[in-house]
């Protein structure tokens, strides 16, 4: 039985029910939060009241798949509850030892750090993809610029699609994060006729981190768009992750770019979003910029939306940023995306055909009752925005001498000496210093710098927007605080404790020890905290790794088994500015498999995606590795051994105690021998 909080709306039809929390109600937009300083809240209640309607009120549930095991990020929960609010189920899928289903509606890669298999290798996902597509299939894919997946390039290929070598860099400051040029605010196009962004609110900004521009090339028989565009001040940076710069060189080609793009085959009715940046998908982002996740949930609900019910025009309003006073602590509170439009299932049904007179009969009871939770919908939301208008007038003078005017912290970036966070169950201390952060109660654990930079700069120079006095038994929730942040600067240390979040006005309640008066702090403010030690690992730095476009370097691997494979890179009239052609050390002049090559140094590459420093290395299959790589780049040699696990697969660096886990395909594709990476085995 699902439970509710107060203010909850319980909707049931039937034997079905929903259940919307009243924080649930609201939206959060702190897209140009960077840029500006301010932010909007707005009733999304229209939406996600209607989208709850539709989905127990339609008929069969439609199914969205995830590919795994190609080193694919996970879906987060805000993008999966998205999508579960547009009537798709979703459920992984992973193409070695699965078929792709017949119920598959949407298909979802989600920045592969591996290519999928082509023919000859263990298993043709390739072949499973094309065949999918073929029979009118519906493909939504991510991508990282710095992986090479050659395959899923060639898919792309045959509609009209491919990547443009390099890094898009934005020249125009009113389209990047203040600071980051590379981490693009883009436009939506406005000629698209496919569709895809009808059910998209374009007024929320989408931000893509480290993204590579996409070439459409007008072929015959498919029609094709772009959807995120860069503007005509960017340019494209040839050297990509290797840029030792973020200004423009020689050699950079000029904007603007295509940074997403669809396309559909007008004879099999395939049809393909691309998006060119892996990072899309990410809980953080979605903090300050739910543009990303409506963007995503749009997309994805394009083509079972079309056989939907009809599109509206959402009507919003404007909350004040106000103090309506203390609220109990909401379970569900957060930023939450509103559902864009709704969507339908193909109309597939088991048992007797019914009779058209019946089909219709049915159709215009649901649309009767839509009809009617609509009106009550509208009425609701009318009340509220009047109820809204007259709490901001009787507030707004009181408020506007103190918005955001009260100091809290006397910290800069440059006085900041450590924060320790107490979140999740965890105590967390973090240091800055000249080569990056450190974490005191673990050394040697590999933190995000720039994860742990971003807490530094919400910190720095914190203000409050209201300053209450704490009401006899009011519940701010600091008798069970989610958050406990102490900060020490310049010689003196300050506890705040964040209490409960307003879900009106997205601000949160803030203490300080010693103290008894009761601040109100924009929640994004801590956003960046919530995290746990896990969250915090921060991967490898990727220019640590061989790939096709690096500096020289050898290769020399060698399995368990005794077979060994030596790798370098050719410098003959085969190798480029953007591929290096590689070579076996011992037989120079046997051409390799570009395709196993590629998914060899993609495994080297690869993200790891945790970190133990206190692990057993013997109870992680150390003793009997897998694999053993020794790596030399201009940076020096290292030594990387893999083991599997009883949990899964660990990597151990040499010179490093750690154990670190990783994708069981990067171990997969480093299995193979001289003889398996020739071009003619």
């Amino acid at each position: 039985m699902q439970s509710a909080e107060n203010g909850s709306l319980i909707l049931v039809s039937g034997e079905k029910s929903a259940v919307l929390a009243a924080s649930d109600l609201y939206d959060y937009d702190y897209s140009d939060y960077y840029t500006t300083g301010s932010y909007s809240v707005t009733f999304g209640g229209e939406n996600k009241l209607t989208a709850a309607i539709y989905r127990i009120t339609s008929g069969e549930e439609l199914h969205a798949y995830y590919t795994t095991n190609h080193g694919e990020q996970r879906l987060t929960d805000t993008l999966t509850d998205a999508l579960e609010d547009q009537n798709l189920s979703v459920s992984p899928l992973d193409l070695l030892t699965d078929t792709i289903p017949d119920d598959c509606d949407l298909l979802i890669i989600n920045d592969p750090q591996q290519d999928v298999a082509s023919a000859g290798g263990l298993v043709d996902e390739m072949s499973a993809l094309r065949a999918y597509l073929k029979n009118g299939g519906h493909l939504m894919l991510t991508t990282d610029s710095y992986y090479s997946t050659p395959n899923l390039d060639a898919l792309m290929a045959e509609f009209g699609l491919t990547r443009m070598p390099g890094l898009v860099v934005e020249g125009d400051s009113g389209h990047y994060l203040n600071g980051y040029p590379y981490y693009l605010l883009p436009d939506y196009a406005t000629d698209t006729e496919s569709g895809t962004l009808d059910g998209i609110d374009t007024r929320r900004r989408v931000l893509l981190q480290m993204a590579q521009g996409i070439t459409i090339t007008e072929t015959e028989g498919i029609t094709s768009e772009a959807l995120l565009v860069s503007t005509e001040s960017s340019y494209s940076k040839a050297a990509g992750y290797e840029m030792t710069t973020a200004e423009q060189e020689d050699g950079d080609p000029d904007g603007p770019f295509a940074l997403a793009a669809y396309a559909s085959n007008n004879s099999t009715g395939a049809e393909v979003i691309w998006v060119n940046c892996g990072n899309m998908d990410n809980e953080a982002v979605y903090q300050t910029v739910p543009g990303n996740v409506t963007f995503l949930q749009g997309c994805a609900a394009l083509w079972p939306g079309r056989r939907g019910p009809p599109s509206w025009s959402p009507r919003r309003w404007k909350l004040p940023h106000h103090h309506l006073g203390p609220h109990r602590r909401c379970a569900g509170s957060g930023v939450r995306p509103h559902p864009p439009g709704g969507c339908a299932g193909r109309g597939r049904s088991g048992g007797a055909a019914a009779t058209p007179q019946v089909r219709r009969h049915a159709m215009k009871t649901k649309r009767r009752t839509l009809i009617v939770l609509l009106v009550f919908v509208l009425a609701a939301g009318a009340a509220l925005a009047l109820l809204t208008h007259a709490n901001q007038k009787a507030e707004q003078a009181a408020s506007e001498a103190e918005e955001g005017s009260i100091p809290l912290l006397d910290v800069t970036t440059a006085t900041l000496e450590s924060v320790s966070i107490q979140y999740g169950g965890e105590t967390l201390t973090l240091r800055p210093s000249d080569d990056g952060w450190t974490l005191t109660e673990d050394p040697a654990y590999h933190l995000d710098d720039s994860a742990c930079s971003t807490i530094r700069t919400a910190l720095a120079g914190m203000k409050a927007k209201r300053q209450l006095e704490a009401q006899p038994g009011e519940d701010y929730g600091f008798d069970a605080p989610q958050l406990v942040v102490n900060v020490s600067a310049a010689g003196e240390s300050t506890t705040l404790t964040v209490g409960a979040e307003n879900p009106v006005t997205g601000d949160v309640y803030v203490r300080r020890e010693g103290g008894d008066a009761v601040y109100t702090v924009d929640a994004a403010k801590f956003r960046c905290m919530e995290q746990t030690k896990a969250e915090l690992f921060g991967a490898f730095s990727r220019r640590a790794s061989p790939s096709r476009t690096s500096r020289p370097c050898a290769i020399p691997s060698k399995a368990a088994r005794g077979s060994s494979c030596n790798l370098s890179p050719s410098h003959g009239a085969d190798s480029t500015t953007y591929q290096t052609v590689w070579q076996l050390i011992d037989e120079p002049d046997d051409a390799l498999d570009a395709d196993k090559t590629d998914a060899l140094l993609a495994a080297l590459a690869s993200y790891v995606t945790g970190q133990d420093t206190a692990a057993d290395p013997s109870a992680c299959g150390f003793d009997a590795p897998l694999v053993t790589a020794e790596v030399t780049t201009a940076d020096g040699t290292a030594t990387l051994t893999y083991a599997i696990g009883t949990d899964g697969y660990y990597m151990m660096v040499s010179g490093d105690s750690s154990v670190y886990t990783v994708d069981g395909q990067t171990v997969q594709a480093l299995c193979l021998t001289a003889r398996q990476l020739k071009a003619d085995t």
